[in-house]
């Protein structure tokens, strides 16, 4: 499954340039990284969509034959 990159660090110094406390500013970054795993780490790679692709079109083939 595809993970999608989080810049981290990036975000916190986005924050901090706002005015957020640095201590404040890397904890939101941390929690956000975390939610942005659970929420990516199932995402489908387009390796992944070909693969289900080509078993249901063989499977498709298959119940062809059956029914014919």
């Amino acid at each position: 499954m595809a993970q999608v990159a989080f810049d981290t660090l990036k975000f916190a110094h986005r924050l901090k340039d706002s005015g957020m406390p640095s201590e404040q500013a890397e904890a939101n970054s941390d929690a956000l990284n975390e939610a942005w795993m659970l929420a990516t780490r199932d995402l489908a790679t387009k390796a992944d969509v070909r693969e289900l692709r080509g078993d249901m079109q063989a499977l498709d083939s298959k119940l062809d034959r059956k029914i014919s």
